[in-house]
């Protein structure tokens, strides 16, 4: 439609989910930057995303979670951890403070690096 904007980004994960539909070996629901979530949920329909922007299909306490790990504040990992998230993929231009948390981690490893994306896992 003439004048809608794009429908992806530059900053649209592409290759992270061509990676990801390539190693089903990291496996379980995957924590994503919210803007990613919904190309996720459709580039990677066999891997289930934590959460995406459809506000009304997940509870308060899930939202205020999802605001806890993206920040890394106190208990992002444990948080992580309940949900039985061990990959996360996160923009690392809009999350520095969460890909840093990640990244000094010794939890978490980097298994996917690239100018849009980083996806780490659990170790």
């Amino acid at each position: 439609m003439p004048g809608s904007p794009p429908a992806y980004s530059e900053n649209t994960p592409f290759q992270a989910a061509e990676w990801l539909n390539a190693h089903p070996e990291f496996s379980g629901p995957l924590w994503a930057e919210l803007a990613f979530s919904s190309y996720l949920a459709f580039a990677t329909p066999q891997r289930p995303v934590w959460i995406y922007p459809r506000m009304e299909t997940f509870p308060t306490a899930q939202w205020q979670q999802y605001l806890r790990i993206n920040a890394a504040t106190e208990g992002w990992q444990q948080a992580l951890a309940a949900e039985g998230v061990c990959l996360v993929l996160a923009d690392p231009h809009e999350q520095s403070d969460l890909v840093a948390a990640l990244a000094v981690s010794t939890a978490w490893q980097l298994v996917y690096s690239d100018d849009a994306a980083v996806i780490y896992s659990c170790r």
